[in-house]
């Protein structure tokens, strides 16, 4: 997956850069060409590593980083980045002379935006259990790889600035310019405040944590277009199905560089992750309990020693952090290291790990063999999308493309469009209904719905102005008026307010088949339904109660609600008849909103 965090120019320049090289000093020469301190002719491994890789770890500028960005940021690739010059560049400033970056009339508030790479537990454990530095290597270099080509593909998504604005408004594409850092751990991040009164950042602590090898890509917010223009990168770019499809692109990515190297893999359980089948379950599940303890931790050794938590620099913070991280594996473990605890741990479970080099061999497949296998992943994933959702982003169908190449194998990234042009052409099937897809523009992006969703909303509408027509099941004034007065509530003591409460318990009072109250959080909606169930159960009818989860259906119970249920059971009672529902049932749906078209047609069919 790929997840990603805005960094903010005004924080502390200096904190993010701590985050990101995890508290250690810069490099100060190139570790692909240093040999070990006591014999430059033997080698340890870390420059095996280093080599195959091309970066030590500590930070790396991203490859094919052009002119253009280089020059406007001030940026030296030809040397490794230095944490002033970095510190700068995540406050909106050159690297070199510290001076703003041009085209600041307007302040950015952003100065980059974290990517962060991440494959599936297998693929860490294999590179952190290989049996030889080489092989560790060899895993290292094919997340590299992918994560790169990803970058790249962000890059193209992203690396667009927006000039002018209105009927006058374009997009110049430019260069764009990343630094990435290599993690090899999970830890709890927490938020940091440089003492009292100083910048706050998420930072990684120095906890005991799990092996998760992920790289920080950290994009700077800035944008070096051919005509000399300085712009930003186009952040509107970034939504949630974007974020998802640039995950499922760096996995299908790394599918692939696994596969050349012989690696037995497979897509996970829920088709969204390339997964090495000879890591086993139990090993997953041990290296996946990240400790969430650090701040109490690190608190409660503070207050031990008589200081206040919140008065410390950043520095002695991550010190308590780090002596209280040291107390708690002191007690129960042996290793002092983390990778020496991980072997203990291995050990307990009995898992003792070789290799994942099976040589295995993959079948050629033709570019019409890789698009069909993609599709029908790709089919089924929209198919679910749409059964909850009315409308969705085209983007859906690049992400659910990229989804069906991790399986399918990816070649290059126009495979990703392709596939998604092939969704849009033939349309997909949905319980058994062919559907095609109707797009229309909306606030700039590209939204989609299907010929069945369409039918279904007509026919939604349909029933529900014929509910809305009928008067059976209206409550009447007095009714209404007499479980006012038993509820014992105060209306008066804000007046406007209860007079709008007033208002509403009547309007849902008197609606016959169909009613509906819109409120906002803490006006009161639970309260004012109160006298309305008291009044249907005066009147013989049974209230039911459902909303799309149990803890919002439960919370009905404060109005008197006995019968709670969430959506799914909820339906699964009525079609198995467990639940009856009759002209005497008063059903309640809380956040309506959140019901899908299509169930909330089934609804209405029910009632009619």
């Amino acid at each position: 997956m790929i997840t990603y965090r805005k960094l903010s120019a005004d924080g502390a320049g200096k904190l993010i850069v701590a985050y990101l090289r995890e508290h250690q000093l810069e490099p100060t020469k190139d570790a692909r060409f240093e040999g070990m301190k006591d014999d430059p002719t033997l080698e340890g491994g870390g420059r095996l590593n280093t080599y195959y890789t091309g970066r030590d770890g500590k930070g790396a500028w991203g490859p094919n980083i052009g002119p253009r960005i280089a020059n406007a940021l001030g940026l030296d690739l030809t040397k490794v980045p230095s944490d002033e010059g970095l510190a700068r560049l995540f406050e909106c400033k050159r690297a070199d002379t510290g001076e703003a970056w041009s085209n600041m009339g307007r302040k950015r508030e952003v100065s980059g935006i974290d990517f962060t790479a991440s494959p599936d537990k297998t693929v860490s454990l294999a590179f952190e259990f290989a049996s030889t530095k080489a092989e560790q290597a060899l895993i290292a270099l094919a997340i590299h790889k992918a994560n790169d080509r990803a970058m790249a593909f962000i890059a193209r998504e992203i690396g667009l600035a927006r000039r002018a604005s209105g009927d006058n408004a374009y997009i110049e594409e430019g260069e764009v310019a990343w630094v990435s850092f290599r993690h090899y751990t999970s830890r709890p991040a927490l938020q940091i405040q440089d003492g009292p009164d100083g910048a706050t950042a998420s930072v990684e602590v120095p906890v005991p944590g799990d092996p998760q090898f992920h790289i920080h890509n950290a994009m700077f917010n800035a944008v070096a277009t051919e005509s000399g223009h300085l712009g930003s990168l186009d952040s509107a770019r970034i939504t949630k199905t974007t974020s998802f499809l640039f995950g499922a692109y760096f996995q299908a990515e790394l599918a692939r560089e696994l596969r050349a190297l012989g690696i037995a893999v497979r897509s996970d359980d829920r088709g969204r992750a390339i997964v090495i089948e000879a890591i086993p379950e139990r090993a997953r599940d041990m290296f996946s309990k990240r400790h969430q303890q650090a701040e109490k931790l690190g608190k409660a050794f503070a207050k031990r020693q008589g200081l206040d938590w919140k008065d410390l620099s950043a520095a002695q913070k991550f010190s308590i952090l780090h002596n209280a991280n040291l107390a708690y594996r002191s007690k129960k473990y042996n290793g002092s290291n983390e990778r020496e605890i991980w072997r203990e741990q291995a050990d307990e479970i009995g898992w003792h790990h070789e290799t994942v080099l099976t040589e295995k061999v993959y079948p050629e497949k033709t570019q019409a063999e890789r698009y069909e296998i993609a599709f029908a992943i790709a089919e089924k994933m929209l198919a679910e999308e749409f059964r909850t959702a009315a409308v969705i982003d085209r983007d859906a169908f690049r992400t659910h493309a990229a989804h069906g190449l991790i399986e399918a194998g990816i070649q290059e990234p126009e495979d990703v469009e392709r596939v998604a042009d092939l969704i849009e052409e033939r349309g997909i099937t949905i319980d058994g209904t062919h559907v095609h897809f109707i797009k229309e523009e909306q606030e700039g992006r590209c939204r989609v719905a299907t010929t069945e969703q369409i039918r279904v909303e007509k026919e939604m509408a349909r029933l529900a102005d014929i509910s809305t027509r009928t008067r059976e099941g209206a409550l009447t004034e007095e009714a209404i008026a007499a479980a006012v007065a038993r509820s014992g509530l105060d209306f008066g003591k804000e007046p406007e307010h209860g007079k709008a409460q007033l208002a509403a318990i009547r309007s849902l009072g008197l609606a016959g088949g169909l009613g509906f109250l819109t409120g906002v959080a803490g006006a009161g909606k639970t309260t004012l339904l109160r006298p309305l169930v008291d009044a249907w159960k005066e009147d013989g009818r049974d209230v039911v109660g459902m909303a799309i989860a149990w803890r919002q259906a439960d919370a009905l119970k404060d109005a008197g609600i006995h019968k709670t249920y969430a959506l799914t059971p909820f339906l699964h009672k009525i079609e198995t008849g467990e639940l009856v529902l009759d002209r005497k049932t008063v059903l309640v749906v809380d956040e309506v909103s959140q019901v899908s078209p299509r169930q909330l047609l089934r609804v209405l069919e029910l009632q009619q």
